[in-house]
């Protein structure tokens, strides 16, 4: 029997038809679990996938081209991208466990939702995502 994660934190993420995620940036510690709130405030379904860059380039081709799409590989599948989709006026929780340091990108693969500007980013740091590192830029 698999046990229920521990959430560490619950982050409320809006999406809206201005194509924009709010927040654009999560900073999140190695081996914390996150309650994502995600809100569709918009009229459009939108969606938030959260992979490497060339992870959701890979699915973004696929779904322009997913008419016509036949063979090739399951992007669904193993750990290459996450992805949840939220109709218009929609909440829906997604708890997720980030298990090593990395940055992901986060977007909005519906064609032309990216495009327009509906990405970001999720920081995945060793140490505790609540400590601020001045040394590598300047305010």
């Amino acid at each position: 029997m698999q046990s229920a994660l521990v959430v560490d934190r619950t982050l409320q993420v809006d999406m809206n038809d201005t194509m924009r995620f709010t927040p654009d940036l999560l900073q999140v510690a190695a081996g914390e679990t996150l309650k994502l709130v995600v809100h569709n405030s918009g009229k459009l379904p939108h969606e938030m996938v959260l992979g490497s860059e060339d992870a959701l380039k890979a699915h973004a081709i696929e779904m322009k081209q997913s008419a016509g799409h036949s063979g090739g590989h399951d992007h669904a599948s193993g750990n290459d991208l996450l992805a949840l989709s939220v109709k218009p006026g929609e909440t829906k929780e997604w708890v997720i466990k980030f298990d090593q340091a990395q940055t992901l990108q986060m977007a909005c693969l519906i064609p032309g939702h990216f495009e327009a500007g509906m990405k970001g980013q999720v920081i995945v740091q060793d140490k505790p995502a609540n400590e601020h590192d001045h040394s590598s830029h300047k305010h």
